[in-house]
């Protein structure tokens, strides 16, 4: 009997003792981060039609310096400036001007929607001459290479 005497206040002790609380379920990691979205693309600038460059156009064509002597530039036909007209409709560019022996010659190209110029003329050896350039507020700049001739072009809408 002593030995339930023992065993007794043990368990009563034990009963009393704190038990350890059941395990505290942790909150779950915090959910990983989305990546932000790219922010927006920037927003091209507004499309010019071609057409927005219509009109009729007057300049000249100024011979280029290129260190020739003048004695040069007239054996090849070059002349020092040229009145020269352009028309663009609805894209397409039509240039002519009058050459050295006074033959008009036609260029034929096209404008595109930012402004740059690209016409060609068909010699009669069927080798091309091109004018390039660009439209900026109604002017037109550019170069022109025809032959051994090399001409600044200059171009007003009027």
């Amino acid at each position: 009997m002593k030995s339930s005497y023992l065993l007794a206040p043990l368990l009563i002790i034990a009963a009393c003792a704190p038990q350890p609380s059941a395990p505290v379920a942790t909150a779950p990691p915090p959910p990983r981060p989305i990546a932000a979205a790219p922010p927006p693309a920037p927003m091209p600038p507004p499309a010019v039609s071609p057409a927005s460059f219509d009109g009729a156009y007057a300049g000249s064509l100024t011979i280029a310096s290129s260190g020739g002597s003048t004695d040069y530039l007239n054996r090849t036909g070059c002349v020092s400036q040229r009145p020269a007209r352009m028309v663009v409709r609805n894209g397409n560019v039509y240039l002519e001007y009058a050459n050295w022996k006074r033959h008009k010659l036609h260029y034929r190209g096209r404008v595109d929607p930012s402004g740059a110029v690209t016409a060609y003329h068909t010699n009669s050896d069927g080798s091309r001459a091109i004018l390039s350039g660009q439209i900026v507020n109604g002017e037109l700049t550019g170069n022109m290479t025809r032959g051994p001739c090399d001409y600044a072009v200059t171009l007003a809408r009027r």
